[in-house]
């Protein structure tokens, strides 16, 4: 991909010709799509409680991925509790442990600024089942921290995007991710979006962007969607045909929030097929209710229950590890009850090796949270007001998200809806037409796969909004430049509810460097100097005027302002000489041509959006000043050309809180992460080799020892034996010293090593004993074949050369020899020597003589072609006797075998046909005769006039067109 870009590169800044850069072009297009046929796209729903991966592949459908447990979501939890770092399910069994050491629950902390916070309010969950150390580094966002160390909110979502990076690796065998899609919720911030992409960043997933969670289903449910094209406009009098219309409400319950959506889809067309175009018109988001509030209701009321039943176990809050077993089952109890109207909360040995069983109803549950589910409709509501919309428009509603199953959420949501709506109106029934847990996953890789040309999708016209409002600040970057006292200027970027990927292109005119502030909601959330304005202004171009600064800003795909061109457009006007046409050119018509072509720096900065190219560029109207004449004469014009000077723009965020990773601590948390993945994979090579040598010390035990393995005392002696059984017990009391506890796997594997150049030979002996016996019916059996094969082709493959069945009969032979002599010194030597020869030697001798006798079967008869065949298209020229008997002879030896062939022509005296005998020659100088007398056209190499005259006989073997010779 690398060496792709580099061509392309090369051929954008030096064209050279129009054939050698099409050339290039193409190669670095081949080069691409190889780099892309091993690669995928991957997209990451990254939740509260869960996180779900989804990959496509060239040519290949949307896949769910898997974790280490065979589960299509994985908990959003990284432990640092061990050596080796653990994630998802093992995470979560590792913070029974130490819960401290196992960040949980805080993609949502991502961006969150919490400078000046005091270190007792930053924890966001319940400190009781929570007890995090947390604290704040130097950007402002929260911290773990781990034992002397720390890992920033960053780090610890790069830990996990860096595992799924890792799964989605293994499901499609190592290949590489060139795209990747996050999700992230609608209400996030530019640092939120920021600290997620430095995050993806982190954990080498390459082009990350972003995408809203709710939008993601809702671009997977328009998959589904057929709402007939794009209808048709008026015609000849009949009626327009508007498209069809659908809006729905998507309701997104989560663990730790809410978020609902208004969606408008829209009948449309691509490339004469009918598709879908989706928009999303309004998102309102809840933090006050979701799935994990519901679980920690439930906890915190079965907690108070095994106080109540048991008091003199009140002091059971000391016991993390007993907490998060009335978590882990407040969890388990909530799905019972949102399928069953009661369960049994039931913890075996949850403290002090007591027993829990307590009864509870699905309306217990939701009495107790009641203060939760009362925030229900509130998202809606929001949602509704930004999009315009009342429930009376709306035509469907999408259940989505991890908590919607509750039973009593559902039935707030429809009472809602319902007393919203009017009578008259149709009953709007919860649906699910996509999979509430996948479907932000699936709609996130679809998202990428839709505006990539590396994948056939079908395509969906999608538009998304963010409910934030950008603004620019703008003011001297160095005072001590010329400008107007309190000079400050304003201006709107990007409203609020505006949509995402919308461009807008600030102009001025001013001769001092700028420092721009760019503002969400008001709020400052980065600083952009913009320097070169005054060095221009009084340097280079001095004497023009003043110069229009043009900044092109965009909000990308994923939320996040970009600042994507900045610089300075002087006017300088040039003399330019010209032919003039005949006619009579008047000083006014010269003076109205100089004052209507005459283009201003704004004129032309309004043109800018289309220029791709930041090199000057001359105007096609001018000014003119020549006097009056009839004749065709050079005249003088004025041009505007347009000289753009590049700005440097520096980013910084000073006062800015929190404010995104800086480079070098993005760097140091990528060497971190390397580090720490290194160090699991010796973790793990060092346990595996560990187990290696266990095992090959019981295994070697059991086979050295035992009584029912007959052949291996035969073949030791008992002092041999015991030697190597006190070898394997030393071994296997190494393994619980210090040296082996710090052992590395490269010490470990050198250990088995060591004991294999003592247990080996025994276990071979007794092994080449056991085969041995095998050899005699083997070696018989190949034997017979091989003599039948020869018997065979002797008989019934005439066509086969002597020489190839006596090479195969030379093999039996020198094998029956070699086996008589090594059996005869074998059978010499006691079982405890080291065999005379090995099983596999005669095995090897074996293949040797079966194969070469079946390649005798293989040989195929060749029948000699008939002299009449006319070989080689020369027709009468070879009739003659002599060249007859030579062709017969030819084929004769040729359709034998090679080697007879060979020999025959080897032999052969080709110094007849010599050009310096061929006149001596009897057998030349028949064909010569014969040659002479059937040509009329004259000799073989006549001209090409002669050959083709009129009334001439072509000789054979000529093209009748070209009249060339043909040889």
């Amino acid at each position: 991909k690398t060496r792709a870009l580099d061509i392309l590169h090369h051929v954008e800044s030096d064209p050279g010709n129009w054939v050698e850069s099409s050339m290039l072009r193409r190669l670095a297009v081949l080069l691409l799509a190889l780099e892309v046929a091993d690669a995928f796209l991957l997209g990451v729903d990254l939740g509260s409680q869960y996180f779900k991966a989804a990959l496509v592949a060239p040519g290949k459908p949307f896949e769910v991925l898997l974790n280490q447990h065979s589960k299509r979501k994985t908990p959003t939890a990284v432990s640092f509790q061990e050596a080796v770092r653990t994630f998802g399910d093992d995470a979560v069994m590792s913070a029974a442990k130490n819960v401290a050491k196992t960040p949980m629950f805080f993609p949502l902390q991502l961006g969150r600024n919490l400078s000046g916070v005091p270190e007792d309010k930053l924890n966001w969950l319940s400190t009781r089942y929570y007890p995090y150390r947390l604290g704040v580094n130097d950007s402002g966002s929260i911290s773990f921290k781990i034992g002397e160390d720390s890992v920033t909110v960053e780090e610890a979502a790069a830990h996990l995007l860096a595992f799924a990076k890792g799964l989605a690796m293994e499901t499609v065998d190592g290949a590489s991710v060139s795209e990747t899609v996050l999700t992230v919720p609608s209400p996030a911030g530019i640092q939120q979006r920021r600290a997620l992409l430095t995050a993806a960043k982190i954990a080498g997933l390459p082009r990350p962007q972003l995408i809203h969670e709710t939008s993601a289903a809702a671009l997977q449910r328009a998959l589904d969607v057929d709402l007939g094209g794009a209808g048709s406009p008026a015609f000849n009098g009949s009626e327009a045909i508007e498209p069809n219309r659908s809006n729905v409400l998507f309701y997104n319950m989560g663990a730790r929030h809410v978020e609902a959506c208004i969606v408008n889809y829209e009948g449309a067309s691509y490339q004469g097929k009918n598709t879908v175009a989706m928009s999303v018109l309004g998102c309102g988001v809840s933090d006050a209710i979701g799935g994990h509030q519901v679980d920690a209701i439930l906890a915190d009321k079965m907690l108070e229950a095994f106080k109540e039943k048991y008091p003199k176990l009140s002091d059971i809050d000391k016991s993390v590890r007993a907490l998060k077993k009335l978590e882990k089952q407040a969890l388990a109890t909530k799905h019972v009850l949102s399928a069953n109207k009661q369960a049994q909360f039931r913890v075996e040995s949850l403290y002090e090796e007591t027993d829990f069983i307590k009864e509870v109803t699905r309306e217990d549950l939701e009495s107790w949270s009641k203060d939760v589910f009362d925030h229900v409709s509130e998202p809606i509501e929001v949602a509704l007001a930004i999009a315009n919309l009342s429930l009376e428009e709306i035509d469907g509603v999408e259940m989505v998200g991890g908590g919607w199953r509750i039973p009593r959420i559902q039935n707030l949501v429809s009472e809602y809806i319902k007393a919203q709506r009017s009578s008259e109106a149709p009953i709007l029934n919860l649906s699910q037409h996509v999979n509430g847990d996948e479907a932000m996953a699936t709609g996130a890789a679809f998202y990428g796969a839709n505006s990539s040309i590396s994948f056939r999708t079908k395509k969906i016209f999608f538009t998304d909004s963010t409910i934030h409002g950008y603004a620019l600040v703008l003011s001297p970057l160095n005072t001590s430049q010329p400008h107007e006292e309190g000079w400050k200027r304003g201006v709107e970027l990007f409203p609020e509810n505006g949509k995402l990927r919308a461009k807008k292109t600030v102009k001025l005119n001013v001769t001092f460097d700028l420092k721009a502030t760019l503002l969400e909601n008001g709020n400052a959330v980065s600083h952009l100097a913009l320097s070169g304005i005054h060095a221009a202004a009084t340097g280079q171009y001095e004497k023009l005027d003043t110069p229009l600064i043009s900044l092109k800003f965009e909000l990308d795909g994923s939320g996040v302002v970009q600042l994507n061109s900045a610089q300075a457009i002087f006017d300088e006007p040039v003399p330019v000489q010209i032919q003039a046409p005949k006619g009579i050119v008047s000083n006014a018509s010269a003076n109205s041509s100089q004052e209507n072509s005459s283009t201003s720096a704004e004129e032309e900065a309004s043109k800018d959006e289309k220029e791709t190219q930041e090199d000057t560029t001359l105007e096609s109207n001018a000014t003119e000043d020549t006097p009056n004449s009839t004749e065709e004469e050079k005249t003088t014009k004025m041009k505007i050309m347009k000289r753009k000077v590049p700005l440097s723009v520096v980013e910084s965020f000073e006062d800015v809180f929190p404010r995104p990773l800086l480079p070098e601590e993005i760097q140091q948390a990528v060497e971190k992460l390397l580090t720490m993945e290194q160090a699991d994979a010796e973790v793990r090579q060092t346990e595996a080799a560990k187990n290696a040598l266990e095992s090959y010390i019981y295994e070697s035990r059991e086979k050295i020892s035992s009584d029912d393995n007959e052949d291996v005392k035969l073949v030791s002696t008992e002092e041999e034996r015991g030697a190597v059984l006190e070898k394997l017990t030393a071994m296997e009391d190494w393994l619980y010293e210090d040296e082996a506890r710090e052992a590395n796997s490269t010490l470990l594997k050198n250990k088995v090593q060591d004991l294999e150049v003592h247990v080996r030979p025994i276990l071979k002996r007794a092994w080449e004993k056991e085969q041995r016996a095998l050899l005699p019916e083997l070696v018989q059996k190949i034997r017979d074949g091989a003599n039948a094969t020869l018997d065979y082709v002797i008989k019934n493959m005439t066509w086969v050369a002597e020489k190839e069945t006596t090479g195969v009969a030379s093999l039996v032979e020198a094998f029956n020899e070699w086996y008589a002599n090594v059996t005869e010194l074998q059978e010499k030597k006691e079982l405890t020597e080291e065999p005379a020869y090995e099983v596999v030697d005669v095995k090897r001798r074996l293949d040797k003589i079966r194969s070469e006798a079946m390649r005798l079967t293989k040989i195929k008869k060749i029948d000699p072609m008939p002299y009449s065949s006319d070989y080689g298209k020369y027709g009468d020229y070879w009739k003659d006797p002599k060249m007859r008997e030579f062709y017969e002879a030819y084929y004769k030896n040729f359709s034998r075998n090679g080697t007879n062939q060979s020999d025959w022509f080897r032999n052969f005296n080709f110094s007849n046909f010599s050009a310096n005998r061929s006149d001596s020659d009897d057998y030349m100088k028949s064909f010569r005769d014969f040659y002479g007398k059937n040509n009329t056209s004259g000799s073989a190499g006549q001209e090409k006039e002669s050959a083709g005259a009129e009334g001439s006989e072509k000789a054979p073997g000529t093209e009748s067109d070209e009249g060339k010779s043909e040889l």
